[in-house]
């Protein structure tokens, strides 16, 4: 399993009952001897149930916040080795016994182990001390990741991943490489989980494209072995997903390669005879990113879970992006005849900007509008059924849109 897998191994609905105590908030007790008896034992009944896996990964669950405040012993562990140093105890624990019982049972299966490094919990604080000379001492030996650990560096909340990790004018952002430096003391085994879209807002604009090959180039830099990018969790359609799919693919392969050059073959072979005009809606929003930056005493950040301000995009701006994407989608009228099927494909990746530009405009600026007009209920019906069309369910993580279309509609 993939991401968090604490309760995988000891799941609530088989222990709770009669283990309470083995359970603290989102977390387990990983102190608990008993607790660990079963994990070890169901780990090794998981192993002989998949005899192709070769990576075992024991991670935290979600919403970490509670990781450490269980039992008192965690408490007392947490405060001397930090919650990262607490973790890897556990996990190396486990591994040993792992790697025993392999060895002693003669099952000839290589594994590598990973944990999360979580920033939503802080656990990708590493359990080191930074010393007067700048470099790290372990806080103790116990906390050195097992040679077979690999520690998945997963930045999320509160990170910025609009300004590169070795951007020091950021420091949301370049808090990452000084967590790393920490880590880079004691492994050099990494893996890492990052994040590329707004899991509050997916329609919102987001210019991740100045920081994406740096951050990428940094993690081949530090050794990283394997990376898993997670884009929107229900939702197909985010702002410009499409393109941002591409290049991170190309970059995985080789994060070296030229990213206006990536950018102009995405623009002329996937929008075809409206590529200009996309390209040219593209290159205003990022340009209006990279003012807000400047303009702003504290910068302008993309946070995974950052708010919608009016003010962070003007009307004028989205209705300049709103008339670029509809120039786009005249170019293929004369498809409509021609060549219709290739005119649906072409209308409809295009149309799934402007429904994201349409958000935009409708969650912000419905005061710009006379809300008991007609014309305005008329746009609403069409934004719906555009939505529809390119399949557009939901704006965020958990928000439903047709809620949300219910919702202005009553107002």
């Amino acid at each position: 399993n993939a991401h968090h897998t604490f309760k995988k191994f000891v799941p609530e609905s088989k222990y709770k009952a009669e283990h309470p105590n083995w359970y603290y908030g989102t977390q387990i007790c990983l102190t608990d001897a008993e607790l660990k008896v079963e994990f070890k034992k169901n780990l090794k009944q998981m192993i002989l149930d998949k005899p192709y896996a070769k990576i075992i990964n024991i991670s935290e669950e979600d919403f970490g916040a509670s990781l450490g405040q269980c039992c008192q012993t965690c408490k007392d562990e947490v405060k001397k080795y930090g919650r990262s140093g607490y973790l890897i105890r556990f996990v190396n624990e486990i591994i040993v016994d792992t790697e025993k019982w392999l060895d002693d049972e003669g099952i000839d299966r290589e594994f590598q182990y990973t944990m999360f490094a979580y920033t939503s919990s802080m656990t990708i604080v590493p359990p080191v001390d930074e010393q007067a000379d700048g470099t790290y001492k372990v806080k103790d030996e116990s906390c050195i990741p097992h040679e077979k650990l690999y520690v998945r560096l997963t930045p999320l909340d509160p990170v910025c991943y609009s300004h590169a990790f070795t951007d020091k004018s950021c420091p949301t952002a370049n808090k990452i490489e000084g967590y790393v430096n920490g880590w880079l003391a004691i492994t050099d085994k990494f893996f890492v989980w990052d994040y590329d879209c707004n899991y509050a807002n997916y329609y919102v604009f987001h210019n991740i494209y100045d920081a994406l090959q740096t951050n990428l180039q940094y993690y081949k830099s530090i050794g990283v072995k394997n990376i898993f990018r997670e884009s929107t969790t229900g939702s197909t359609v985010r702002s410009f997903g499409a393109l941002n799919g591409y290049i991170t693919s190309k970059l995985m392969w080789d994060v070296d390669a030229d990213m206006n050059a990536l950018m102009e073959d995405f623009f002329v072979n996937y929008y075809k005879d409206g590529a200009e005009y996309v390209k040219q809606c593209f290159n205003l929003l990022r340009s209006h990113c990279h003012a807000m930056d400047m303009q702003n005493k504290n910068g302008f950040h993309f946070q995974c879970y950052g708010g919608v301000q009016a003010n962070d995009w003007p009307i004028g701006v989205l209705e300049q992006a709103e008339a670029l994407l509809e120039k786009a989608i005249d170019c293929y009228g004369g498809l409509k005849t021609k060549n219709p099927e290739l005119y649906d494909t072409l209308y409809k990746r295009v149309l799934s900007e402007l429904v994201c530009i349409r958000w935009t405009i409708l969650q912000n600026y419905e005061s710009y509008y006379n809300i008991q007009s007609k014309a305005y209920d008329d746009m609403i019906d069409q934004f719906e059924i555009d939505a529809a069309l390119v399949g557009a369910t939901c704006y965020g993580e958990s928000d439903d849109l047709s809620d949300w279309i219910a919702t202005i509609r009553q107002k």
